[in-house]
């Protein structure tokens, strides 16, 4: 860890303050100290990068064992991360064209330092993550995604759900709102996003909860505000998808942003 890195200082300082959560327009940053993740794996592409100089990551996945340190994990792949020391960057990308484009088409593996370099210098010498979208979006690994065109009927329905947080529709009447039968919207929402439709549902309610938690709601009226019946189901989701309870992660988190 670098001696003049702001932001490092901030951790050391600040001991009980050992997650930072950026939540953006398609994005969620993470950025942690020694990471330990249980096996899990969720809707999001991740990129996963080492802060520290020359520090490398260890990846379990069905893959083997990844060590770098940049690493890819595409949607739905199991993983897992075990005593990572340092800090360690997690960048989940739900951009829904991007997402459907790498579904599919990698595993887990390296990824290029080289593309990271200046991703990795910003967090180094900033405390700030205002600016981290277009930081990340100036790396060669981030233009090498070229954006497909999404169904207009689908485009229109995610439209929604991102702007309305009381709009979150069963399968039956989003198929309504796209003019399909249930049967043909399922199977098209699935086609064009790479996943189903209710795993899209569950990660949106997961979005919606991180607002509520940022605002200061607690966990439980987080989980309400944000569609899951209860905490308990939150928590179940929630494990599922980084390997780790909101516990683990809140109690000692700190919110830098979220749009």
């Amino acid at each position: 860890m670098e001696d003049n890195s702001i932001l490092a200082q901030k951790f050391e300082k600040a001991s009980r303050n050992k997650v930072a959560i950026c939540l953006g327009e398609g994005f969620a940053f993470i950025l942690t100290e020694h990471l330990n993740a249980e096996t899990h794996s969720h809707n999001a592409l991740q990129i996963t990068i080492s802060i520290d100089d020359g520090s490398k990551l260890s990846c379990n996945s069905v893959d083997g064992v990844i060590e770098s340190e940049v690493i890819l994990i595409p949607p739905l792949t199991n993983h897992a991360f075990y005593e990572n020391p340092g800090l360690v960057l997690i960048i989940l990308v739900d951009d829904e064209s991007i997402v459907a484009d790498s579904i599919g088409a990698a595993q887990v593996k390296s990824l290029e330092t080289a593309d990271f370099v200046e991703l990795q210098s910003h967090i180094r010498e900033s405390a700030e993550f205002s600016d981290l979208n277009q930081v990340f979006e100036k790396t060669k690994f981030f233009r090498k995604f070229m954006k497909s065109q999404i169904d207009e009927r689908m485009q229109k329905l995610i439209t929604e759900l991102k702007k309305d947080d009381a709009f979150l529709p069963s399968a039956k009447d989003a198929a309504n709102v796209c003019h399909l039968s249930e049967s043909r919207f399922l199977h098209l929402f699935k086609k064009e996003l790479g996943l189903p439709f209710r795993k899209y549902i569950l990660w949106i309610k997961l979005r919606r909860t991180l607002k509520y938690l940022k605002m200061g709601c607690s966990l439980t009226e987080a989980a309400h505000a944000g569609g899951f019946s209860d905490s308990a189901h939150l928590s179940r989701y929630f494990k599922e998808s980084f390997g780790l309870s909101p516990s683990e992660v809140f109690q000692n988190s700190q919110f830098i942003q979220a749009d």
